[in-house]
């Protein structure tokens, strides 16, 4: 994974171990459709084998573009076990879990506020609309 930077890198790991292509695209800076086609560069230098299996695959399957959970499925045969773990004690798994719950809670919260935002905002733009037409 030397090619990529830093957060490439995780961004990257996070797919393989379930982010979606939106959030890792934006931790490292990049447009979806950017993350998308860096994911599928690290994929094919990594292991072409599979990679053009999962081609064929997902070609049969009637994809033009291979949903990125064959290459998850994947996942030993293009990051060796020890590059996953080292970012991911296995001794803290219980830890782990425990941080797992409290982010889900922190993500719940974060979408109500977005939501009230994005109300607060459209609602602001349809009152100046308004305002504009009378």
């Amino acid at each position: 994974m030397a090619i990529f930077d830093h957060y490439t890198e995780l961004a990257i790991r996070s797919i393989f171990l379930g982010a979606r292509i939106h959030d890792a695209a934006i931790l490292c800076g990049e447009t979806d459709r950017t993350m998308r086609e860096i994911f599928f560069v690290f994929c094919k230098k990594n292991n072409i084998r599979t990679y053009e299996k999962i081609l064929i695959e997902t070609s049969n399957a009637g994809y033009s573009t291979p949903p990125v959970a064959y290459f998850r499925a994947h996942v030993i045969d293009f990051i060796p076990v020890d590059l996953l773990l080292h970012c991911f004690p296995m001794q803290a798994k219980d830890e782990m879990s425990n941080i797992s719950e409290y982010l889900n809670g922190r993500l719940g919260e974060a979408k109500m506020k977005l939501s009230i935002l994005r109300a607060r905002r459209d609602s602001w733009d349809g009152l100046i609309n308004l305002i504009d037409r009378i």
